[in-house]
C-alpha cells in the first residue's frame, strides 16, 4: 500500500540545493540510502515543478585491506544544469556504514574519460533534490531517476538523505510510494543488488562487443 504524502505539509519546502563546496577540501558526510518503488516517476516529480539535473558519473572502489588504511571511492561525475556543464572528482573514505569523509574538486573532460575507461560500471541518472525546512532538523533529500532506453523512468528510485546528526529521526519521505528498502539491512542486500545490476549500473561504456 502506497504511503500517505506530506506533500501539503509546511515541512518541505522543494527548491534546487545549492552547489556543494569543489575546493578539495574534506568534509564529513553523513546520509541514509533507501530504494524506493513508486508509482509514476513523472506524475510525482512533473518537469513543471521540479528541475531536474542530468548526471553521468563513473566510479572505483577501493577495499579496506591489510595493505592499506582506508577503503572508499573515486567517482567522477559530469553534470548539467540549465546547458552549463560542470566536472568534478570526488574522493570518499569509509568511516562507517553511512559515515564518510570526502573531498570534492573541479576536473577536466580528460581525466573524466579516464576514470571512465577504468571503471567497471557507472551511472546515468537524473537527480532531484528536496530541502528540508524545520527548526529541528537540517536534511537535504536527493532522489536519483534513472531513464529507460525506450523512454520513461524505471518504477525504483535511489534516495539519499544527508543528515546533520545520526541520531535525528529519519524525515518521512514527502512522496508517495509502494515499496521501501534502507541500504545496510542484511534481509535487503540481495534486492538491493538485483536493482543495481537491471536498473542503476550502466556496464563500461568503451567495452568492445563480444562475439
Amino acid at each position: 500500500m502506497a504511503k500517505r504524502s506530506l506533500i501539503n505539509t509546511n515541512i518541505y519546502k522543494y527548491k534546487t540545493s545549492s552547489e556543494g563546496r569543489t575546493d578539495g577540501r574534506m568534509e564529513r558526510e553523513k546520509e541514509k540510502v533507501f530504494y524506493v518503488k513508486v508509482t509514476d516517476v513523472n506524475k510525482i516529480f512533473p518537469l513543471d515543478k521540479f528541475k531536474r539535473i542530468k548526471q553521468e558519473q563513473w566510479e572505483i572502489s577501493i577495499p579496506r585491506t591489510t595493505e592499506n588504511s582506508a577503503g572508499g571511492r573515486i567517482r567522477v561525475r559530469k553534470e548539467e544544469i540549465g546547458g552549463k556543464v560542470t566536472i568534478t572528482q570526488t574522493i570518499k573514505t569509509t568511516i562507517a556504514l553511512n559515515d564518510s569523509i570526502e573531498s570534492t574538486m573541479v576536473i577536466t573532460e580528460d581525466l573524466f574519460t579516464q576514470v571512465k575507461q577504468m571503471s567497471t560500471g557507472g551511472m546515468i541518472k537524473e537527480r532531484v533534490t528536496l530541502m528540508v525546512d524545520s527548526q529541528k532538523e537540517n536534511n537535504v533529500i536527493e532522489v536519483d531517476l534513472f531513464p529507460i532506453t525506450e523512454g520513461g523512468y524505471h518504477q525504483w528510485v535511489k534516495v539519499d538523505i544527508e543528515l546533520t546528526d545520526m541520531n535525528v529521526g529519519i524525515p518521512v519521505l514527502p512522496f508517495s510510494y509502494l515499496e521501501i528498502l534502507e541500504s545496510g539491512i542484511d534481509s535487503n542486500d540481495k534486492k538491493i543488488q538485483n536493482l543495481f545490476n537491471n536498473y542503476f549500473i550502466t556496464k563500461n561504456l568503451f567495452l568492445l562487443p563480444t562475439k
